[in-house]
């Protein structure tokens, strides 16, 4: 017994056809919306850490001219009670 081909087509096969077809577009336009979301989050939380990147240097070197304060204010005080006496008011 050999295999019979039938090359009739009939509509259920062009439905399936075009079915088959639409669903592999409109999967690809999905894929491709996440993908362009997924990029666009990316760049927002690249933003995100360029700004946070700033800010750190921004507080060290606030951090820094604070503790060059604390110095100079230390070596005042310092000097102050050298020049007094440390047990003179």
């Amino acid at each position: 017994m050999t295999p019979k081909f039938d090359a009739t087509i009939s509509l259920g096969h062009i439905l399936t056809a075009v079915s088959m077809i639409f669903t592999v577009v409109a999967a690809y336009f999905v894929l491709d919306s996440r993908v362009k979301l997924q990029e666009d989050r990316i760049i927002r939380v690249e933003q995100d850490l360029n700004a946070q990147k700033v800010l750190n240097v921004k507080t060290t070197d606030v951090l820094s001219e604070i503790k060059t304060g604390v110095a100079v204010i230390q070596d005042r005080l310092e000097r102050s009670t050298t020049i007094v006496g440390p047990n003179q008011k």
